[in-house]
């Protein structure tokens, strides 16, 4: 990734490691994005700001549930002059390079066995050089072209969040609060369609002319063009260098350092003895 500060010289960086900070109070970043140009009419890259302290304040906020405010609707305001709805791909990508980027003086911090010498690794540092990202396929470009074994040949695309927004909408409208995680799957998968009708129209097509075969391949198409940030970080045990898959996802509990990582002001804090007839 190249990370680019507007106020300096280019920065060659590699995926979501530390960016050099400038003295000004907000500094500002191009962030190069796994999706390579192939979603947004050619944009690769989107120039971002980090958090800020009112930031850190909506963030604590939105996981004590006492501010309507959304995760993502704070994530996407840290984007400059970006029209695009973001996929759930580049979205998690900006998540995790805010985290790393914001709070790097307090890294996410990881425990772990490694699988070669059994050498348990407790509280390891996670860089951004640990989290494995996977660009999109070069070849990809929507809308795509998708045969099902049954309903035949429609287009479609891969999901954003204004996709997300919609298909809650509708589910709440049909279901109300009685929508399974089956119904939310499907209209997920309506909303992969891409042609006039509106989602309403596409997920009713899809409960009642869609064979289980053709449901499963629209699943598939979205495995099989997943890209973005990986559900494991590759963390080199420090005792035998080997390189360990461990599982991991970001949370709201490690996102902003104090609610994970309070321990760790200890390392700052020194104690001075202070004579008796002082206190």
């Amino acid at each position: 990734m190249d990370i680019v500060n507007k106020n300096q010289k280019p920065v060659k960086a590699t995926p979501i490691v530390n960016p050099v900070v400038s003295s000004q109070t907000e500094p500002v970043y191009t962030v190069k994005l796994p999706s390579l140009g192939k979603l947004y009419g050619g944009i690769s890259e989107v120039t971002v700001t980090l958090f800020s302290l009112n930031d850190v304040k909506r963030l604590i906020e939105i996981s004590k549930g006492t501010k309507s405010d959304s995760l993502e609707k704070l994530i996407t305001s840290k984007l400059i002059n970006f029209p695009y709805s973001l996929s759930r791909s580049d979205y998690f990508f900006i998540l995790y390079w805010l985290r790393v980027n914001s709070f790097k003086n307090y890294p996410i911090k990881v425990d772990y066995q490694c699988v070669k010498c059994d050498k348990v690794n407790s509280d390891q540092p996670v860089s951004g050089l640990n989290i494995d990202t996977k660009d999109i396929d070069l070849d990809y470009s929507e809308p795509v072209e998708l045969d099902l074994p049954n309903a035949g040949k429609v287009h479609v695309r891969l999901l954003n969040l204004s996709d997300e927004k919609e298909v809650d909408s509708v589910l709440s409208i049909i279901h109300k609060d009685r929508a399974t995680q089956g119904d939310e799957w499907l209209c997920s998968l309506a909303a992969m369609i891409v042609d006039n009708q509106p989602l309403f129209s596409r997920y009713e097509k899809v409960r009642k002319d869609f064979t289980s075969e053709d449901i499963l391949t629209l699943d598939m198409f979205q495995d099989e063009f997943n890209y973005g940030v990986k559900n494991a970080l590759k963390m080199t045990c420090p005792g035998c260098q080997e390189v360990n898959q461990v599982n991991f996802r970001l949370s709201m509990s490690v996102l902003v350092p104090s609610m994970g990582n309070a321990g760790s002001v200890r390392s700052r804090v020194r104690f001075s003895s202070v004579p008796s007839s002082a206190v």
